[in-house]
């Protein structure tokens, strides 16, 4: 699509004299048209339709192939103008579009007619070829919506003998109403058409501006019919585009999402960056388009898109939006129908997700628990949608960030709390006791220090901060939700901390540390608690070590679940940074020498010896040597190969 914007000046002289007469070069009467001579590839085969509600009147074939196009393999598209801006007219309770910009007071007219000639003496009512001296009053009659070649005003008849001002305007493509091409009195046969689309009447003054601006529009889809359909779709498009003042329309911020790879389930987290959860969530997009929801996918590979995933979570805003449905191209039918784009379930917004199941190792009713050591697909995505009835596209959504994340125990740290769990609170002071729940989102981000909550009014209104007591850092004030629900940040310590003026029940399952606080709050109202650290230094690393594993093992080469990118591979695990592994037969001969350096726990084998050959099958002795916490481990590997066959 294009636009066209058209600015009529009257730069005429004065409008009305001392006298009160008008001066001659004041318009009382302006009827603004486009007129178009479409041809569709071939002149001679066209025909022409009007849609009054969409202020449409387009060109389409009438043939299921045109020449010009049949010599790019395509099929004839349809092409027409939106009439999206007609000229001004007062209007005190409206606002129109002037100058790119809102104007009060006003509206634009819309559409008044769409009608047609045609270039031949014998096309009737719709002939192009009167006598040229009465030029002007045919075209003033035109451009109000009559039959060009008459010297009084003549409406056009539809396929019923009514009068119209709107020239074909049924369906083509159901072939139902009054539609072009038929070879009746109301309806000739294919040919060379024109078009006109005009609005009116409005005033234009001397020093008076007028304006109005059209959309060309095309589509081309699978056939002429369904061309048709698109140009309708994309006249959508036009439209809201139109509408919001050209001010583009895009997809909401993307979320940032932080993976927490855990023994056999990993954690999504994206509510601790807040001023990308500000920037998701309370902007308005292009004037029209809010947030909605986040939407959770597992994805089958690094590489694959949103459409190949499995959406496994959505949290929407609690606001009667579920199903959302947007008008959409369908290739099977070639008409344009409603879809679902989106299904929230109004749940709340929630910005974290514990996964222990996998859609893709097994299936949507009965999916695979998360293995350690292998690796997972997921992306977490916000989308916005638009309540403006009628407008297109209902909803964007944003670009997914693909996270590869692995399962795993991790090498040298022990965890002193778990997903889920609810941390001890201490009343310090006040006059009452609020339900305060510091909620474990990521055990791995446990700082050791104690956080301060305190109960506050503002404005007549209960807020709440919190404070890092230990560093006497403040972390959040000035916060109003007091719900309990799940639209809290994530904060310092990988915690999800609830403030509720009445007891609830937290929506996580997990081991409760202790008892939650109950009752109301009120002003001054002080609570503690300490985020649990991680267990570090040498005991903890020994105990790691103890873990040190391989797997598959026994490794059958014929399992599919042995194969990662088309490789045969063996993975250790539970490794710290620095590792050496040195892989022998039972011959005691050394076949391969592997190293690792990086803060990784795993380190795969493809089964080669140094020189690129496949091991044999047998048993395997490996010697894994942990240098910097001077421990080792010796583990046996089973490997049963394909059989191999020479000439094969």
């Amino acid at each position: 699509m294009y636009f066209q914007r058209w600015k009529l000046i009257n730069k005429g002289g004065v409008d009305i004299d001392n006298f009160g007469t008008k001066g001659a070069l004041y318009i009382d009467s302006l009827y603004i048209g486009q007129w178009s001579d479409p041809d569709i590839g071939n002149a001679g085969d066209d025909l022409i339709g009007s849609d009054p509600a969409m202020n449409l009147g387009y060109a389409y074939n009438s043939s299921a192939t045109d020449l010009e196009y049949q010599k790019y393999s395509l099929a004839p598209p349809a092409a027409g103008y939106y009439y999206l801006q007609g000229p001004l007219v007062e209007s005190p309770s409206d606002s129109a579009i002037f100058d790119l910009k809102r104007k009060y007071g006003f509206k634009n007219l819309s559409l008044q007619s769409v009608g047609s000639q045609y270039p031949c003496a014998e096309c009737g009512q719709y002939s192009d070829i009167p006598y040229a001296i009465y030029t002007p009053r045919y075209w003033w009659n035109f451009l109000q919506g009559y039959i060009y070649g008459s010297l009084t005003p003549t409406p056009f008849l539809d396929h019923n003998g009514n009068p119209t001002k709107f020239l074909f305007s049924g369906d083509p493509i159901t072939q139902t109403g009054h539609i072009d091409g038929l070879g009746t009195s109301y309806s000739p046969a294919p040919g060379d058409r024109r078009l006109l689309l005009s609005s009116g009447p409005v005033t234009l003054a001397p020093g008076d501006t007028q304006e109005v601006m059209v959309a060309v529009v095309v589509g081309l889809v699978v056939d002429r019919l369904s061309s048709i359909s698109v140009l309708g779709l994309n006249g959508k498009y036009a439209e809201r585009s139109h509408r919001s003042l050209f001010s583009v329309a895009r997809p909401s911020a993307q979320p940032i999402v932080n993976a927490i790879e855990l023994d056999e389930e990993v954690i999504l987290e994206w509510g601790s960056d807040i001023q990308q959860i500000e920037e998701t969530e309370n902007t308005v997009i292009s004037g029209e388009y809010v947030f909605e929801g986040y939407n959770v996918y597992e994805l089958p590979s690094a590489n694959a898109s949103i459409f190949n995933g499995r959406k496994i979570a959505t949290f929407d805003v609690k606001n009667g939006v579920t199903t959302i449905i947007e008008d959409q191209f369908d290739t099977e039918t070639g008409l344009v129908i409603p879809k679902v784009v989106q299904k929230g379930s109004d749940s709340g917004v929630q910005r974290y997700l514990r996964v222990t199941h996998s859609q893709f190792y097994g299936s949507e009713y009965n999916p695979q628990p998360l293995r350690n050591g292998r690796e997972y697909y997921f992306a977490v995505t916000a989308y916005n949608y638009t309540p403006i009835q009628g407008s297109q596209p209902k909803v964007f959504e944003s670009t997914p960030m693909i996270l590869k994340v692995k399962p795993r125990i991790p090498f040298g740290v022990n965890y002193q709390s778990a997903y889920g769990d609810t941390l001890s609170v201490t009343h310090v002071q006040g006059p009452g006791t609020a339900s305060i729940y510091p909620i474990i989102i990521n055990p791995a981000a446990g700082t050791g220090d104690t956080y301060e909550v305190r109960i506050d009014t503002a404005n007549g209104a209960t807020v709440w901060s919190l404070r890092n007591a230990s560093t006497n850092n403040l972390i959040l004030d000035n916060q109003t939700n007091i719900s309990g629900d799940e639209d809290y940040h994530t904060v310092e310590g990988g915690i999800l901390l609830k403030v509720s003026d009445v007891p609830i029940t937290p929506k996580i399952t997990g081991s409760t540390a202790s008892l939650k606080q109950t009752g109301t709050s009120g002003p001054g109202d002080v609570f503690t608690y300490t985020s649990p650290s991680p267990q570090t230094g040498p005991a903890v690393q020994q105990e790691s070590a103890r873990r040190v594993g391989v797997f598959p093992n026994p490794f059958y080469a014929d399992a599919s679940a042995d194969i990662s990118n088309g490789r045969r591979i063996v993975t250790f695990t539970n490794l710290p940074e620095r590792t050496t592994i040195r892989i022998f037969n039972l011959a005691g001969h050394l076949v391969r020498t592997l190293e690792k350096n990086d803060t990784s726990q795993y380190l795969e084998w493809d089964l080669t010896n140094e020189h690129n050959w496949q091991a044999a099958s047998g048993i395997y002795v490996c010697h894994v040597e942990m240098p910097d916490i001077g421990e080792s481990k010796v583990l046996k590997l089973a490997i049963i190969q394909p059989q191999l066959i020479p000439g094969y």
